[in-house]
Order: structure tokens, then C-alpha cells, then sequence
């Protein structure tokens, strides 16, 4: 069965790391290279991947929203039209014989496909292979992960009652909410991870969840609508603001944990991103593409899910 159109994450089989653009490339309109790139990195568009079935196993691939193609040895993301028109289609065939969601990934017509090193991957460029490596080797086996829009059909969707409630971040066990210190002006205030020990779940640390449809909310810290800025999480204090601030859709992710969530915008593309380190303390929550880990249900880094339980009056 074709892959759906939509967003995907990619991870070579062998190192288990993203496939996508660095964050730190250039900001000329020349081609930029396509990497294997740790886990650990913070997702951003670059590392998002809209594929889009063309006929039989072949598509059309795209790395933050810039055609995928090759040249000289190597993969490459093209951001003018002229280049853009080059990059042609590539053929996904999938591998049984490595688990589930595993491709190689080859030009329609050629002998050649992708294939990422196995030491020191991490900024390494995917590069062609001849084919007898590409169908016996792991090195030249990419896994899709599904993006939210895909892993999570509407049965999945929240059904979380209208109320109020505590956010806790999954990896840090560090709440999420207002900063005790913010202050007295009608000025947004940023959304944190808190530390547990010195931080009382009220005021700006209760939310309210109000239910719109389809695992949407409206969604409240200390009474104040929350909203996306300049990829940051902020409560917006007044009327513009607010009415501007959207709705969230609330994702359930039990293969997690228990009442562990991913909260992403509507459109799917993004979600809350909490910071990871030892120093956490008063680190906004960033707004941006989440990374899916490529397991059957999908599995998420931990700083990407939040617990969400009834808050006790």
C-alpha cells in the first residue's frame, strides 16, 4: 500500500538518528545537504519531510519544504524553482525483511540510492549506494516515522472533560505554567517548566480546558487564553491577544505513559516542546515540529509529552 501523502519524520536504520537539513546551514539559496543528525537535536521544519505519492513506489520528497534530489554523490535540499525542477522523483520500496515502516530509498531508474555511515553519523550527508548494498545492508535502511497528522487518527483524540487541570513536562517532572516571578504589566506571559519543590499548583500553574470538537480545546493558564508567539508558549492577557491565541489539539500518547499527552497546534505541524539539561528551571516551552520516534505506536522524547490530571481544589 502507497505511504499517504503528508508529513514524516526519517531515521536511518542503522544509527537510529533523523535524516533532514542542519538547523545551522546557511541562509544562501544554495542546495542544502541532507544529514544524518542525533535524536537529541530539538526538531525544527528542517527535519519535517512531506512526501507525496506520484505512482506505484514512487514520490516526490521534500525537507523543509524544499525538493529532494542528488547531485555529485550526494542528497540535497533545493530552495530555487530552477533547482527545484531538477530534483525528480525517487522510488520507496519497502523492506519486510528489516520490520515495519523500513524503505530503501533509490532513484526511479537508476542503481543508485540512499545510504547513511555508520561511525561518527551524526552531520554525516546520506549519499548513493550500488544496489547490492542497498538490499542487504541496514546502513541503506531508512524508517518513516508518521508525523501527528497520520499516527494519531480522530479515535485518538482527547476526550478530556472541560475543568481545570495540572500540566506536568513527562521528562522532567517539572510543572508547566505562569512564573510565580512575572510581572504586574498586561504584557503575554511565557508558559515555563517549573521546579516541582518551590512551586504551588495555583494561580497561573492551574489550566482550564474548554472543549471546541474533535480533540480541540481552548486551553487556559491562570485564566488567561494560550497562545504561540516567536515559537514560544505565552498567555496572552488581553482581548486581541487572546482571540488570536487559537485552539490546541490534545493528542493521548498511553503507550507513554498514563494521562501523557503531545499538545500541537490544529494543523498538526507543531507542538510544545519542553527544554531538556540540568538546568530546566523557568525554560519556556517552545512551539515546533515534534520528532516521532520510529516505533509501532509511535513513541515521542519524553521532553515532547506532558501528563495532564485533574487539578484537586
Amino acid at each position: 500500500m502507497p505511504l499517504q501523502d503528508g508529513k514524516y519524520t526519517i531515521y536511518s536504520k542503522v544509527t537510529n538518528y533523523v535524516v533532514g537539513r542542519k538547523s545551522d546551514e546557511d541562509t544562501s539559496l544554495r542546495p542544502k545537504g541532507v544529514f544524518t543528525l542525533d535524536l537529541k537535536v530539538t526538531a525544527d521544519h528542517s527535519r519535517t519531510w512531506d512526501i507525496t505519492h506520484v505512482d506505484g513506489d514512487k514520490y516526490r520528497l521534500k525537507a523543509g519544504k524544499a525538493a529532494v534530489g542528488a547531485q555529485d554523490g550526494l542528497v540535497y535540499a533545493y530552495l530555487t524553482e530552477r533547482d527545484a525542477l531538477q530534483a525528480g522523483e525517487w522510488r520507496l520500496q519497502e523492506i519486510f525483511h528489516h520490520g515495519r515502516n523500513n524503505y530503501i530509498i533509490t532513484r526511479p531508474n537508476s542503481d543508485v540510492g540512499w545510504i547513511a555511515d555508520s561511525d561518527q553519523a551524526d552531520g554525516k550527508q546520506a549519499r548513493p549506494a550500488c544496489p547490492s548494498i542497498l538490499n542487504t545492508h541496514s546502513r541503506s535502511c531508512f524508517r518513516s516515522g508518521l508525523a501527528p497528522s497520520l499516527s494519531n487518527p480522530p479515535s485518538l483524540l482527547a476526550n478530556l472533560a472541560n475543568g481545570t487541570y495540572k500540566i506536568v513536562n513527562l521528562g522532567s517532572d517539572f510543572v508547566v505554567g505562569r512564573s510565580l516571578r512575572e510581572d504586574k504589566s498586561l504584557r503575554p506571559k511565557g508558559i515555563f517548566t517549573l521546579d516541582p519543590k518551590n512551586t504551588p499548583i495555583d494561580g497561573g500553574r492551574i489550566w482550564t480546558l474548554e472543549k471546541t470538537g474533535e480533540g480541540k480545546y481552548k486551553i487556559e493558564a491562570g485564566g488567561a487564553r494560550v497562545g504561540v508567539y516567536d515559537d514560544l508558549l505565552w498567555a496572552f492577557l488581553t482581548e486581541p491577544e487572546q482571540a488570536s491565541a487559537g485552539e490546541w489539539r490534545i493528542i493521548p500518547v498511553p503507550q507513554m505513559a498514563e494521562n501523557a499527552f503531545i499538545i500541537v497546534r490544529p494543523e498538526l505541524e507543531r507542538g510544545w516542546v519542553a527544554s531538556i539539561g540540568e538546568d530546566i528551571d523557568h525554560q519556556q516551552i517552545a512551539v515546533r515540529p515534534l520528532i516521532v520516534q520510529p516505533s509501532y505506536p509511535p513513541r515521542y522524547p519524553s521532553f515532547q509529552v506532558f501528563v495532564i490530571t485533574p487539578h484537586d481544589d
